[in-house]
């Protein structure tokens, strides 16, 4: 797995970015990395941006993990949102079951198919564009 996060502090976002193969014991890392970061405030929204990826293997033990991670993060978490992004349908099925089980955990959680879905939902402007030099 490879993943990348972004911590925008007018936006109170972090936004990561996964690709390759996604396996469930590894995203434990990406999410204390986060929390440890030193531009991470409780609070913050989070977008979990699974578009790039090339497998999900993921079991309910694994969603079950993430879910109890969730739990004992709250406190350095806060009482922001996360969305997550997934644009495979059989990647939806265990995001669909992700949110399932994350009903007992305090942040809100959605499922989107899109990053602007995404945006929209956590209550954010469009997707930034980037801006090219003139030549």
């Amino acid at each position: 797995m490879a993943y990348t996060y972004r911590i925008d502090p007018a936006e109170r976002l972090a936004h990561l970015t996964f690709t390759e193969t996604v396996t469930g014991p590894e995203l434990g890392e990406p999410l204390f990395s986060v929390y440890q970061d030193a531009g991470w405030q409780a609070g913050y929204d989070t977008i979990w941006d699974f578009r790039a990826i090339t497998q999900l293997l993921l079991d309910e033990g694994d969603l079950e993990e993430l879910v109890s991670m969730d739990l004992d993060l709250d406190e350095i978490a806060g009482n922001g949102s996360d969305a997550i992004v997934m644009v495979r349908e059989q990647d939806h099925f265990i995001g669909k079951l992700f949110l399932h089980l994350a009903k007992s955990t305090p942040r809100p959680n959605y499922l989107c198919c899109t990053l602007e879905e995404a945006r929209t939902w956590l209550g954010l402007a469009e997707v930034p564009q980037v801006r090219r030099a003139a030549a």
